[in-house]
């Protein structure tokens, strides 16, 4: 099943410069298989990476196989992704806001993050967002 991807700053800044009240986007491939995107829209333009393979051909490439086949990035190309207004069909799932006092499961919820070396860090200047988790830095905001 496809999902939505996660987007660099720069592409989420040019989603908001070109189609402001845009709230999820994907590409055509995954709204292909959720719905269909309406017909003759146009797309927002952000920027793909291309990426290639460097082969190496040296001896010291033959023996150490992480070095015979590095991935390098050759540049960026233009892609279109469409924002769920522009689709037909089946809307995708609303996200939940919970609502109300967690009381005592507030600390079982933080023990638990604690216990798979997540920090929890309560930070209300990433309002409006509820959350946010950064998986690479083992870190978990909230507001």
């Amino acid at each position: 099943m496809s999902r939505f991807h996660n987007y660099s700053f720069g592409n989420v800044l040019e989603i908001a410069r070109q189609m402001p009240t845009a709230t999820r986007f994907a590409g055509f491939r995954t709204w292909k298989t959720r719905t269909q995107p309406e017909g003759r829209t146009e797309g927002i333009r952000i920027l793909a990476p291309v990426v290639g393979v460097r082969r190496k051909k040296d001896e010291e490439a033959q023996n150490d196989v992480t070095e015979q086949n590095a991935r390098i990035l050759l540049g960026f190309r233009n892609a279109y992704v469409f924002d769920a207004s522009q689709t037909d069909g089946v809307e995708p799932p609303n996200l939940h806001e919970v609502s109300g006092e967690p009381g005592e499961n507030m600390e079982r919820l933080a023990a638990s993050v604690r216990l798979r070396d997540i920090q929890l860090v309560y930070n209300p200047n990433i309002a409006p967002a509820l959350g946010m988790s950064t998986l690479t830095a083992r870190l978990c905001k909230l507001t």
